[in-house]
């Protein structure tokens, strides 16, 4: 809840402004893979609204980077 107030309930990636949290999401910028301190770092968390930043746009980009070289991370 700190993360949304902090960025004033905005979706980061589009700019939409959206008063049901249920439609947001608290994502990590930097993916953390099981490191706490990543984890918590609420510098590394952002705002996005769920649909579509969050479950389209930013798991097509995560996908994207995380194949390199022919070797999954």
């Amino acid at each position: 809840m700190a993360v949304f107030a902090r960025d004033r309930f905005t979706c980061q990636m589009c700019g939409k402004l959206e008063g049901n949290t249920a439609l947001l999401v608290a994502d990590h910028r930097e993916a953390h893979r099981g490191d706490p301190s990543l984890f918590w770092d609420e510098d590394n968390i952002q705002t996005l609204c769920k649909s579509p930043c969050h479950d389209k746009h930013k798991q097509a980009l995560e996908q994207d980077t995380r194949f390199q070289g022919g070797v999954w991370d």
